[in-house]
């Protein structure tokens, strides 16, 4: 087979794969470069998709058959046509090396600040403290990651940031309605209800109140853009999801009249 110079055209296919392989069963890819994109979501009832320049590959989550014709190809391509050892293909190879080694430090930062960011909630809504030793060095960590993370795409960091916190209001509206069920017949049912009404939003304000100081670069920044602060977005996404709920509305003139 003719052998193509890379600088007649984009990256070859088979430099994606391993990024895709590596990444299939993990998290999704924080940065994606303008040049491609790899957008992997284990999420239920979901396709995976995944763009390879102009193809677009529907990925059936049931099935591992699109993934092994993905390799073949690739593998085939990749000892039938030699790379090209022009200069301009070298630097291409080069290019693409130092991308996809960015996004792998921005995903590693990225998972290392959500791990972070979950333990704050988590602790809150359970009910407990984060403890005082190694706090400010964990600060000081976190304030780093948010930087370079801000440095890149505050957007995505915000929108990334958003789905975490997301996460545990739904956990907050499904407990409170799970209390309409379980203690139908309790005499205390309303007060029960109320009280756990508030006490999760004092919660989710509390873990918000801790954050807010690692998160002031990305309200500087992005947040302060739309008239937000990271408090205030807490408190509009628990009375969104939790408070406006058609099944809370209906029981709270009930509940606070008795």
């Amino acid at each position: 087979m003719a052998r193509k110079c890379e600088s007649e055209g984009e990256v070859q296919h088979s430099c994606l794969l391993p990024l895709l392989l590596s990444q299939l069963f993990g998290e999704p890819v924080f940065f994606m470069d303008d040049r491609y994109v790899l957008h992997v979501e284990l999420q239920y009832h979901m396709k995976f998709v995944v763009l390879f320049q102009d193809e677009m590959v529907q990925l059936d989550e049931n099935s591992a058959l699109p993934i092994i014709a993905i390799a073949a190809a690739a593998a085939a391509s990749q000892r039938d046509e030699k790379p090209c050892t022009c200069e301009a293909c070298k630097d291409k190879r080069e290019l693409a090396a130092e991308q996809v080694e960015e996004m792998r430090r921005l995903q590693s930062y990225w998972m290392e600040l959500r791990q972070y960011i979950r333990m704050v909630y988590r602790m809150a809504m359970e009910g407990r403290t984060v403890e005082s030793s190694g706090a400010e060095d964990n600060e000081v960590k976190m304030k780093d990651l948010v930087q370079k993370l801000c440095a890149r795409d505050p957007h995505q960091l915000f929108q990334r940031l958003e789905s975490q916190v997301q996460e545990f209001v739904i956990e907050a509206k499904v407990r409170q309605l799970e209390l309409l069920h379980r203690e139908q017949q309790t005499p205390e049912l309303a007060q029960i209800f109320l009280t756990g009404l508030l006490e999760g939003y004092d919660k989710l304000c509390l873990a918000a109140k801790q954050l807010a100081p690692l998160l002031q670069q990305l309200e500087t920044e992005h947040l302060q853009r739309f008239n937000l602060t990271w408090e205030v977005l807490n408190k509009h996404l628990y009375q969104s999801c939790v408070y406006t709920d058609p099944l809370v509305q209906s029981n709270l003139p009930h509940y606070i009249g008795q």
